[in-house]
């Protein structure tokens, strides 16, 4: 977990680990980063990088969350199609996350750390306040998060040719195969 102060010097440190943790990923392996590189890249001690971060992971969760956060909070998202056209826009201005997360083989990071904040975002919340069963939430969290990832990443292998409408229809139909035709 990363420090979650809201103490201006926290933040400081939090986001210049965090960029030199990415700096260190466009040239090197995520298996080959040590805290002392990244330490010595951020200029800060790794007494400090502890006190904010329990590991790498850590970094990338933090970097994560912070980068991903406005565009959660989208209320403009009220369906699968307007969320995933909403998420491509979004990637499209950020592509090179995407193909940083390729290289790294970390797609699977991103689909995690999407179940994890899923949850607040808008349209996840105007669905599950549909639907009142036992753990349709963390379920139906899981299965956008996955879905979504794996059209970001056929989106990626494919270098970003098709549309992003294009791509929201595929996955509007893969939900709708699963919903068994509910809308979602």
């Amino acid at each position: 977990m990363f420090n979650q102060s809201k103490n201006p010097r926290v933040k400081r440190s939090l986001v210049k680990i965090t960029m030199a943790t990415y700096e260190l990923l466009r040239n090197a392996d995520l298996r080959d980063l040590t805290v002392t590189a990244i330490a010595t890249k951020a200029g800060v001690t790794r007494k400090t990088f502890y006190r904010n971060f329990g590991d790498v992971i850590d970094v990338l969760d933090y970097g994560f969350y912070s980068f991903i956060l406005p565009f959660y909070q989208n209320p403009h998202c009220d369906t699968y199609y307007d969320f995933v056209l909403s998420t491509l826009a979004f990637a499209s201005e950020h592509k090179d996350v995407l193909l940083m997360a390729k290289k790294q083989s970390q797609f699977s990071l991103l689909e995690g750390l999407g179940v994890k904040y899923l949850p607040n975002t808008h349209y996840i919340q105007s669905v599950v306040a549909r639907h009142q069963s036992e753990g349709f939430e963390g379920t139906f969290c899981l299965i956008v998060a996955s879905l979504t990832c794996g059209l970001l990443e056929e989106w990626v292998d494919d270098d970003f040719r098709q549309s992003p409408a294009e791509v929201a229809s595929k996955g509007v139909e893969a939900i709708a195969a699963l919903a068994e035709g509910q809308a979602l």
